[in-house]
Formats: structure tokens, C-alpha cells, sequence
């Protein structure tokens, strides 16, 4: 069996799993997997699980989710409905990251804390990601 065997395995894996079975570590790894490592999307999810790491939603059976779950089952989603822009693919893994954790972007991205800091947060999101994912 060659790592490319391997690799289709897994990523076939991945793709037949249901996203509510999922961990917050399998889902990234979900993405990464059937998209392919692109920086751009690995950044963005690592700057999403960073940003929301203190942060939980309700999960099943009344207990508590790593928010970090919902942005990056969206993005599955969208893999799964055959986006592969990495630029969708990043917005959407940060998408609730300026309105739920600005003040954590604004220091994990080195901003200017002194500055509104939503708009610090989205323009330190154009400085590293570019102004669609923004």
C-alpha cells in the first residue's frame, strides 16, 4: 500500500462520516484531508481554533461543544458541496470570529490595540488574509 492509497482511505473516511460525529480535531483534519493542505485554509483554521478556544455551544444530549465545531462543519459542508475556493473556504472557517473574538484577533494577529477594535479585527484579517476572506 503506497501513502496515496493510504491518503484516499483516510480521505474517503472522512467523507462518509457524519459531521456530528466528529471532534473539533477531526473535522480541521476533515478539511485539511479533502481540500488538500492549502496555508491559507490551514492558517485560518488554526487562527479560528485559536481565536474560539475558550469559547462552547450547546452539543448534544445537553452537554458542551468546543465552539470551534461550527465553523469548521460549515466549512466541511461546503467541501462537500464542492467548493474548493480556499478564499470561501478560509471566510468561512473565521466567519463568527470578528463578531464573537475580536479582542483575541486583534492580539494573536499583533494589531493595534489602541484602535476600534472590530475594525482592527477585520483590518488585521485583510493584512493576513486578504480583503475577500475580510
Amino acid at each position: 500500500m503506497t501513502i496515496s492509497d493510504t491518503s484516499t482511505i483516510i480521505g474517503n473516511g472522512f467523507r462518509n462520516a457524519e459531521l456530528r460525529d466528529l471532534d473539533a480535531a477531526s473535522l480541521a483534519l476533515a478539511v485539511e484531508q479533502t481540500t488538500g493542505v492549502d496555508q491559507k485554509l490551514h492558517d485560518a483554521l488554526s487562527l479560528a481554533a485559536l481565536a474560539h478556544r475558550h469559547q462552547t455551544r450547546p452539543g448534544r444530549n445537553g452537554t458542551l461543544d468546543p465552539y470551534i465545531t461550527h465553523p469548521l462543519r460549515n466549512t466541511l459542508r461546503l467541501v462537500g458541496f464542492g467548493c474548493s475556493d480556499t478564499t470561501v473556504l478560509a471566510a468561512t472557517a473565521l466567519h463568527d470570529t470578528v463578531e464573537d473574538q475580536p479582542e483575541q484577533l486583534v492580539a494573536l494577529l499583533g494589531g493595534d490595540t489602541s484602535a476600534p477594535v472590530r475594525d482592527e479585527a477585520l483590518r488585521q484579517f485583510a493584512s493576513h488574509f486578504g480583503g475577500a476572506v475580510a
